[in-house]
């Protein structure tokens, strides 16, 4: 009796070699991460990128649509221009260029008591300002003289005493002097168009005054 013996059933026989571990068929297809990296070299990092701004946007990207990260400014060796340091040494300069002489402005002062205009105007030109200072009257009279004198010379600024205009917290204002404040004015703005008009809060402020407006 015969018995059909396949190759390698018997000692001695050859058996039939085994296929390779990682071979595959042709009817394997390849793995879904080889298929994801062939269509898209970017990445997995990239490819989420141009996803959640193609949602945003409505229009995909590609790998060169990805910007690379901004560059980092070089730091500069020498000392910024907004360095809290310089900002304190401009003003230091500032200081120090204000507290030099005034320049010549042509000052007209006026107030109500002589013996304190006469005070003021010694200030005002021991600083080399060419300053004068009259006394007027709440009445004509001294409407002309104020209108005189603004029509003798061209004033770069004209100084109105804290009697008149209300600035003395000490001598607050009356609806007499508002109304002759108002007036003055007028005056001024009338006969003298291009000068600066300055308040004073009380006589020792006159050439502090003088600096603020006129500088």
């Amino acid at each position: 009796m015969t018995s059909d013996n396949k190759a390698g059933d018997s000692p001695g026989a050859p058996r039939t070699p085994n296929a390779p571990a990682n071979g595959s068929s042709a009817k394997t297809s390849p793995s879904l991460s080889r298929t994801l990296i062939a269509s898209d070299p970017c990445g997995n990092a990239d490819r989420a990128t141009r996803t959640v701004s193609a949602g945003i946007s409505g229009k995909p990207l590609t790998c060169n649509d990805i910007a690379p990260p901004p560059a980092t400014p070089r730091q500069d060796s020498g000392r910024r221009s907004d360095h809290p340091l310089n900002h304190h040494a401009h003003a230091a300069n500032c200081a120090a260029e204000s507290s030099d002489a005034l320049k010549p402005w042509r000052i007209l002062g006026f107030g109500k008591h002589p013996e304190i205009g006469e005070k003021v105007q010694a200030r005002l030109r021991g600083a080399g300002l060419a300053a004068t200072v009259i006394v007027i009257t709440d009445d004509e009279a001294g409407d002309t003289r104020l209108i005189q004198e603004l029509g003798d010379t061209e004033y770069d600024g004209v100084v109105i005493g804290s009697f008149i205009n209300g600035q003395d917290p000490e001598l607050p204002p009356t609806e007499l002097t508002a109304l002759w404040f108002n007036r003055i004015l007028n005056i001024i703005h009338t006969h003298a168009p291009t000068a600066k008009i300055i308040l004073v809060r009380n006589p020792g402020d006159a050439l502090h005054a003088v600096d603020r407006v006129l500088g």
